[in-house]
Parts: structure tokens; C-alpha cells; sequence
């Protein structure tokens, strides 16, 4: 009877194990590394994305499906992390966060095409890199020296002046 309890409790133990490797740290494991995919993306192809207009288009069109595909696998490794309180006890964005961040990366990569000539695209583009890593709690790797509200209160200026120039 002992054997079969012990077996009986080691098959248990193991159950357990998978159950919890498989629905809970996988899961917080993907997005991490997510995550650290958008980082080396945004910093490995921050020329590209701002010179996508000029470059190769081969390269660039890399960039923007790359950006795009980043942001979709964002959302989608949020759905496998079980419960919202797994974000934080992991050091994970908020769900809110991480949706944020995923519409930001499908607007960034949608902009890097853009008119380029009266310098709102850029400002945008680094708008959105502040953005991006301010959401997935990446701080320490901003390396643009403008703020948010600089680039914020920039944009508004050439958007003004393009205004006016148009009437």
C-alpha cells in the first residue's frame, strides 16, 4: 500500500508541476521575452524605422512587419497569462498596459512610410519609441534626449505651422 501511495503522490506532484510550468510560467516566459524582442527591435532598427522612406525596401518593409508582428504577439501572449495578478508578482505591464503598447507598435509602423519633410513624422516616431518602453516598464532604456512633453508640444508646433502654410 505504501508503494502505491508513493507512486500515486509522485505522479500528483508531477501533475501539479506541468500544470503550473505549462498555464503559468511559460506564459510569463513568452511575453518576457516578447518584450525583450520589442527592445532590441526598437533599438537594433531605430534608423530604419525613422529612414524607412529612404532605405532599402526590402529592409524596411522587414521593420515595418516586424513592428507589426511584435505588437500582434504582445497582445496575444497576454491572452495565455491566466490571471491579471500574474503581471505583477512577474514584473509584467498591466493587461492595460501591454494593449496600449501593442496599438503603439501598429501605429509605429504604419507611420515609418510617412512625408518626413516638415519633421512631425520623426518626432511622432520618437514619440512613440518613449511611449512603447514607458509601458512595458523599460525606463532605463530610453535614450532619446527630448521629453514627452517636448516632443508632445513640438508636434502641436508643426502641426500648427503646416496648418497655417495650407491656408
Amino acid at each position: 500500500m505504501a508503494i502505491i501511495l508513493s507512486v500515486l503522490s509522485g505522479v500528483i506532484i508531477f501533475v501539479i508541476g506541468q500544470f503550473t510550468l505549462k498555464v503559468i510560467i511559460e506564459p510569463i516566459q513568452k511575453q518576457r521575452e516578447t518584450i525583450a524582442d520589442i527592445l532590441f527591435s526598437l533599438t537594433c532598427d531605430y534608423t530604419l524605422i525613422h529612414n524607412a522612406e529612404v532605405a532599402e525596401k526590402e529592409k524596411s518593409d522587414v521593420v515595418y512587419y516586424n513592428l507589426k508582428k511584435l505588437g500582434a504577439r504582445l497582445l496575444s501572449n497576454q491572452q495565455l497569462i491566466p490571471f491579471d495578478f500574474l503581471n505583477k508578482i512577474s514584473s509584467l505591464p498591466e493587461p492595460s498596459k501591454i494593449i496600449t503598447a501593442s496599438t503603439i507598435l501598429a501605429q509605429m509602423s504604419n507611420f515609418i512610410y510617412g512625408d518626413g519633410t516638415d519633421g512631425i513624422k520623426y518626432l511622432q516616431l520618437d514619440l512613440f519609441h518613449i511611449q512603447t518602453l514607458k509601458l512595458l516598464n523599460l525606463n532605463e532604456f530610453i535614450n532619446i534626449e527630448s521629453s514627452e512633453e517636448e516632443l508632445r508640444k513640438q508636434i502641436n508646433e508643426l502641426k500648427t505651422i503646416r496648418t497655417k502654410s495650407r491656408k
